[in-house]
C-alpha cells in the first residue's frame, strides 16, 4: 500500500480520495458525469447523499 501524501507545510496526512465513490454514485443514478445533480458538484457532496 502506498503512503498517503502529506501537506508540505504542516505534515498532515491527506484523506483518501472520494473520486471512485463519486463516480459510483453517479453510475448508481444512471447518469453521465456531465449530468450530475447540483448537490453532487459541491465539495461536501458525500454529506448530503443518503445511503
Amino acid at each position: 500500500m502506498a503512503a498517503h501524501p502529506l501537506l508540505p507545510f504542516c505534515g498532515t496526512e491527506l484523506p483518501e480520495s472520494r473520486r471512485d465513490e463519486w463516480f459510483d454514485r453517479i453510475e448508481d443514478l444512471e447518469l453521465e458525469a456531465e449530468a450530475a445533480p447540483k448537490e453532487m458538484l459541491d465539495y461536501g457532496w458525500w454529506l448530503a447523499v443518503s445511503d
